[in-house]
């Protein structure tokens, strides 16, 4: 289940690079209306999400209390390599969670075979 999972977040994270690489800088802050949200914002969300959801997975609840998950919603990006350097540091952040689980689990599993 982890190798999958691992599978589908590298999977997706270069979806979303080679989306990125496709859009003009102005297209990653338009906001068809106020209430809107821009690409950008959308990507600073889900990078939130994802760092408060991998974050001690073994030991926490998903939702952390040092997020501030209403901040993930206010425009601090000014360039659109502002928003790759942050997508790729929280890519990577999770990358590192996934892979530090897999090798958990191998060790744990390594350790049940050698018990038994």
């Amino acid at each position: 289940m982890l190798v999958s999972a691992i599978k589908q977040f590298t999977y997706y994270k270069q979806l979303a690079d080679k989306a990125i690489n496709q859009i003009q800088e102005e297209g990653l802050f338009h906001q068809f209306h106020d209430n809107d949200n821009s690409i950008a914002i959308i990507m600073k969300h889900m990078a939130g999400n994802m760092k408060s959801r991998w974050t001690n997975i073994f030991s926490e609840d998903g939702e952390k209390p040092w997020r501030n998950r209403d901040s993930e919603f206010e425009s601090s990006f000014k360039t659109k390599k502002n928003v790759s350097t942050f997508g790729n540091q929280d890519g990577k952040f999770c990358s590192i969670h996934l892979d530090l689980c897999r090798n958990l689990i191998w060790i744990g599993s390594f350790t049940f075979a050698m018990k038994g």
